[in-house]
């Protein structure tokens, strides 16, 4: 027997926003853990194309790409006061990040108000734990949707926050991993994930700056969705989507499944979406279950006396008692059926 293939991905992952719950700034109340979900080759040509662009911008390619220190022009970005270098390098950006298919987007945002409302007492700071619950979660649908032959494994990859923070993220993974979540079990996890790392951002790490890079244009999109927004604009096409998972469903199911049951699968894979959302959706992208309808019919050729046509529509009588009419009704009775006759 020849081996099996195992593919490699890589889930980069960072975050948006402050993740305390008990104080927080209402110009800004939510909470975004965004991931880069990439293979192995496609990580290679990021990596390359980056390193290219720090090449022709900064002149080395040891520059670590960090937003805030793009939007302030602070250390070495402060070249970007020069509208000529600054239209280059964003140019150059959303080139690398247009790519379709190069990345996949998997983030969680959350609603600080919401979640303080309905969150269990003593969860109220771990707004991070859910986020990086759902990520795996949907990091595993996709995988397994993009790779059927093979075994894909899964790096995450972190960056780090503080000794504290880290390990109290590293409990709540080994204990994704014990549990699994609701809708990934912790067999089919494990054998996913393989290894969960936390990496410095001056390491210089090239899925993590793709994440810091996608993490706030993404929030301020759900924030403010009326914005320009041309780092958004330019990545939109790699979120994970309905429309991509029903797609997936459907043919997976070698188009036998309607609107019902691709509802179901969405709703077992996690996703709170109405029946009514998926068929319009299906309708849009021309899904449309091949299954034939089995009509019932009832006549099964001639079966018994046919009486003879005696009246033959003939209604006019001219006594009483000539003619008479009646209506048949048929009744189910188990799997039999039997016509009832009023005189």
């Amino acid at each position: 027997m020849g081996k099996t293939t195992k593919s490699k991905y890589y889930l980069f992952i960072d975050e948006c926003g402050d993740h305390n719950l008990a104080k927080y700034d209402p110009g800004f109340p939510v909470f975004t853990l965004c991931g880069i979900l990439v293979s192995r080759q496609n990580l290679n040509a990021l990596n390359k194309a980056f390193e290219n662009l720090k090449e022709d911008i900064f002149g080395t390619k040891d520059v670590v790409i960090h937003s805030v220190d793009i939007r302030k022009w602070r250390g070495p970005f402060s070249i970007l006061a020069d509208e000529s270098v600054r239209v280059r390098f964003f140019e150059g950006i959303e080139s690398i990040l247009s790519q379709h298919e190069a990345y996949v987007i998997v983030s969680c945002t959350i609603l600080k108000e919401q979640l303080n409302k309905f969150c269990v007492r003593g969860e109220e700071d771990d707004v991070y734990g859910l986020s990086l619950s759902y990520l795996i979660e949907r990091s595993i649908f996709c995988v397994d949707n993009n790779d059927n032959e093979g075994q894909p494994e899964i790096s995450v990859v972190v960056e780090r926050r503080g000794k504290k923070e880290d390990n109290k993220l590293l409990d709540y993974y080994n204990g994704l991993r014990n549990r699994g979540t609701k809708w990934v079990e912790a067999d089919r996890l494990r054998s996913r994930v393989r290894d969960f790392g936390f990496k410095n951002k001056k390491d210089n790490i090239i899925g993590l700056q793709i994440a810091d890079l996608i993490a706030y244009p993404f929030t301020i999109h759900l924030l403010h969705p009326e914005r320009n927004n041309p780092f958004y604009e330019a990545v939109k096409h790699n979120i994970i989507r309905e429309k991509e998972n029903i797609k997936s469903i459907f043919h997976e199911h070698k188009g036998r499944y309607g609107y019902r049951r691709v509802t179901a699968e969405m709703c077992n894979r996690g996703f709170i979406i109405n029946h009514k959302t998926v068929q319009r959706l299906m309708n849009t992208m021309c899904l449309k279950s091949q299954m034939r309808k089995v009509r019932y019919r009832s006549y099964k050729g001639e079966v018994g006396r046919i009486a003879p046509n005696i009246i033959n529509r003939d209604f006019v009588a001219t006594a009483p008692n000539q003619k008479w009419a009646t209506d048949v009704t048929q009744i189910n009775i188990g799997t039999t059926k039997l016509s009832l006759s009023y005189a």
